[in-house]
């Protein structure tokens, strides 16, 4: 059996009642203000996504990373944000495969 470490689960209850609360029928995200930054920190690159100029998501390491280890460069960083925005405005869960992850490095290596 799969054991999850406590950061992850709480991190995983956090997403998903902010999704529940992002996505309820009185907050739609085409009526929504989106945009994102990235930063630079201790582990590399992140992005924060921002609903209405409050922050939403903060990334500050690479989704489903094994390591704590940010973006190596800010292009992979604005590219994984970008990603995640259109996923909000599309009404899907904004979250990021491996596939669509190891796309984005391996585009800007």
């Amino acid at each position: 059996m799969t054991t999850i470490k406590k950061e992850y689960k709480i991190l995983l209850v956090c997403i998903l009642v902010a999704a529940g609360i992002f996505f309820s029928p009185a907050g739609l995200p085409h009526k929504k203000k989106l945009h994102y930054k990235t930063f630079h920190n201790e582990l590399g690159w992140g992005y924060d996504i921002f609903v209405n100029d409050s922050i939403f998501i903060h990334q500050k390491m690479v989704p489903g990373a094994k390591k704590n280890t940010g973006f190596l460069k800010k292009e992979q960083a604005d590219q994984t944000a970008t990603l995640v925005i259109e996923k909000i405005r599309s009404g899907q869960v904004p979250s990021i495969t491996n596939f669509e992850l190891q796309r984005i490095i391996s585009e800007n290596n």
